[in-house]
């Protein structure tokens, strides 16, 4: 019994003095047993929680999803991880966490001990460098690659009413970089970016796919109402010539729009729609938003 008690003893040494996060909490009702002092600097430095048993552990994670995922892991094999989870401190500030757990016993109960390794920097970092291979740096919106892959998981799991999308190109923009360079031409992009997104509902992705050309992808959205965004997208360019350096820029958009049909679970076939109905509103005079035939209403 000496001996059991003397393992036990440095067993919790070992547990509070571990630099690894260590959280116990009761299986059956997630409620914290313990922390260890790494568990309390990380999770709740400023001691929100004095008593264990006031916390529970539900409360530290940001997605329910997440949680009950684990749950739903701990129930088929005893164990999880190590996965990549958002939590919340006691005080509600997000971090990133390496999350590892097991089932076992503590005093005749079911419970979970669980490590957390935080990797908030390193989350930061990877989001970053996301970030700079999606966008475009002159404009700020999606590049190519970008949009595709922020617009396509959003078709795949749309349900119901299904998207549009807009194809979009700046008229004569070679004039303008023949006629007053790179920079002015640059700054022209930045301009119509600036105004096209002005037109745009909160949800809608834009992007600029090529020199002087961008796409648009709608979610939920009829043809009349895709083509009646796309009118106002012109308008907004066309009314008031662009201010750049002392010119005066006068800009138009030839815009062509199709909706997304039942079973296209890429843009890959409505973009080559939009094209063939932007490349008519250029055959029928520049500024113009065309329809393509199959997502007429």
């Amino acid at each position: 019994m000496e001996e059991r008690r003397a393992a036990e003893s440095n067993l919790r040494h070992l547990f509070e003095v571990c630099p690894v996060p260590l959280v116990l909490s009761d299986r059956v009702d997630g409620k914290v047993l313990r922390f260890n002092r790494s568990a309390q600097a990380l999770l709740d430095p400023q001691r929100l929680y004095p008593d264990p048993g006031s916390a529970h552990a539900s409360r530290f994670y940001a997605e329910t999803q997440s949680r009950q995922a684990i749950r739903d892991a701990l129930d088929a094999r005893g164990e999880v991880g190590p996965v990549d989870v958002r939590m919340l401190t006691a005080h509600g500030a997000n971090i990133h966490v390496m999350l590892a757990a097991r089932s076992l016993r503590y005093d005749g109960k079911q419970a979970v001990l669980t490590s957390l390794v935080e990797i908030t920097e390193r989350k930061q970092r990877e989001l970053a460098l996301a970030r700079q291979t999606q966008t475009d740096m002159l404009t700020g919106l999606y590049n190519r690659r970008g949009f595709f892959e922020r617009a396509e998981p959003t078709l795949r799991e749309a349900r119901g009413d299904l998207p549009s999308l807009l194809l979009i190109d700046a008229d004569h923009f070679k004039r303008v970089n023949d006629t007053h360079g790179h920079a002015v031409g640059d700054a022209v992009l930045l301009q119509l970016a600036s105004r096209m997104s002005a037109a745009l509902r909160e949800g809608d992705v834009i992007g600029r796919i090529g020199g002087e050309e961008f796409a648009v992808f709608l979610p939920a959205t009829h043809t009349r109402a895709a083509t009646a965004l796309a009118e106002r997208m012109r308008e907004l360019v066309a009314r008031h010539a662009l201010r750049i350096h002392g010119l005066r820029v006068p800009m138009t958009l030839s815009i062509g729009v199709t909706r997304l049909q039942p079973g296209e679970n890429t843009l890959d076939a409505a973009l080559r729609r939009a094209d063939a109905a932007m490349y008519q509103a250029k055959q029928r005079g520049r500024n113009r938003v065309e329809v393509a035939a199959v997502s007429a209403p």
